[in-house]
C-alpha cells in the first residue's frame, strides 16, 4: 500500500496535489526527496499581498525556511533517522499580540514506517515570558474514492484513545471555559469506534487525557488494511472530521481518478496534539496538562509526535 507524507508548503514537481489554497509551488523539498513528500501550507488565499503575508501569523500562513545547520537540534537527535528535514520561523515580537522574539525550529524525520515531527522553540530577545501552545496538524484523506468502485473504496476509519479522557467545554463563540466535561457516547473514544463522516457525525473537539498517559495514546487505523500508532508528549488532541469540499471540490489521487471525473468530496480526519488551547488561562486546566504553556526565557519548548505505521504482513 502506498503512503503519501505531505509535509508543509513544499512539493515535489509534477505533484498530482493542490494545495488547500489551490495554488501549485514548483519548489522541490530536497532533504526530504523521494516520490510523494510534499509541503503544504502557505498564505492564506483570502491574502493578497504575499510578501506582508510571508511577515505575518498565523505560522501555517507563514514560509518556513529550510536549515541546514539548526540550532535546537544536534547530531545526536538526527542520527537515528533515515532522513529529515529542520524549518524554522522566528516571530518576532508583537506578532498576533504576543511579546517575545520567537525563535521556532520543526524537525520532520522519517525511518522505516515511522514518521517523527519535534517542534521546539526559545526566547531570543530579552522578554520574560511568552505563551506557547504549538500543534501538528496530521491530516488523513482516508475516503479518496469514488463510491462504486469497491476495490478501492476505503471505509470509515477507527479511531481509540487508550485513556480515559475529558472534552475540553466551549463557550458559544468556540472560546474554552476552563472546563473540561465527561464524555457521553458520542465522545468516548476509549473503546475504538469508527470516525463516521457527514452526513451521520462531524467532530471539532478537543479532548484531554492528562499530564500522565501512555504511549502510544492514540490509534487511527482500518481494520485489516493499515494502523496508525501515535506516541507523544502532549496532553490531548483535537479531533476534527468533517467534509471539507462543502463550497469547492477537490483533486483527486490520480490512481482513484476516472476518465469521467476526477474531482471528489474530500472527507478527512484531522489529529492536532497539544496541551489544551487557553491553559495559560485557566487553573483546572494548568493542573490537567501539568504545566502553564508559557514559555520562559531560557527554557527550550518541545511539542513532539511520533507516528508508527503497520500493515498486514502481504502488505509490508
Amino acid at each position: 500500500m502506498p503512503i503519501d507524507c505531505l509535509l508543509g508548503r513544499f512539493r515535489l514537481e509534477n505533484s498530482p496535489y493542490l494545495h488547500r489554497n489551490g495554488v501549485r509551488s514548483g519548489q522541490i523539498l530536497t532533504p526530504l526527496g523521494g516520490k510523494g513528500v510534499s509541503h503544504h501550507g502557505g498564505p492564506a488565499q483570502h491574502v493578497v499581498d504575499r510578501q506582508q503575508a510571508n511577515k505575518q501569523g498565523p505560522l501555517d500562513t507563514v514560509d518556513w525556511t529550510i536549515e541546514t545547520a539548526p540550532r535546537f537540534f544536534d547530531t545526536s537527535n538526527l542520527q537515528d533517522l533515515e532522513d529529515y528535514v529542520v524549518m524554522a520561523f522566528e516571530s518576532k515580537a508583537g506578532d498576533q499580540g504576543y511579546p517575545g522574539l520567537i525563535r521556532i525550529e520543526a524537525l520532520t524525520g522519517v525511518r522505516q514506517k515511522q514518521v517523527y515531527v519535534e517542534y521546539r522553540a526559545r526566547i531570543l530577545d530579552k522578554c520574560p515570558a511568552t505563551p506557547l501552545n504549538l500543534t501538528q496538524h496530521w491530516g488523513f484523506h482516508l475516503y479518496g474514492s469514488k463510491s462504486g468502485q469497491s476495490k478501492d473504496v476505503i471505509p470509515s476509519p477507527e479511531l481509540r484513545i487508550n485513556q480515559e479522557h475529558r472534552v475540553l467545554e466551549l463557550d458559544g463563540n468556540g472560546i474554552p471555559t476552563g472546563a473540561l466535561l465527561a464524555c457521553n457516547a458520542h465522545h468516548d473514544w476509549t473503546h475504538g469506534k469508527a470516525v463516521q463522516f457527514p452526513p451521520q457525525d462531524t467532530y471539532d473537539n478537543f479532548y484531554v487525557w492528562g499530564k500522565t498517559h501512555k504511549n502510544p495514546i492514540v490509534q487511527l487505523q482500518i481494520p485489516n488494511e493499515i494502523s496508525v500508532d501515535f506516541c507523544t508528549n502532549q496532553t490531548g488532541v483535537q479531533l476534527y472530521a468533517s467534509d471539507l469540499s462543502l463550497n469547492q471540490p477537490f483533486e483527486r489521487k490520480v490512481t482513484h481518478q476516472t476518465p469521467s471525473d476526477s474531482k471528489s468530496s474530500y472527507f478527512a480526519t484531522f489529529l492536532e496534539f497539544s496541551a489544551p488551547h487557553a491553559t495559560f488561562l485557566h487553573d483546572t486546566l494548568q493542573q490537567a496538562a501539568g504545566c502553564d504553556t508559557v514559555l520562559r526565557r531560557g527554557e527550550t519548548y518541545r511539542n513532539w509526535v511520533e507516528l508508527k505505521i503497520s500493515l498486514p504482513s502481504s502488505s509490508s
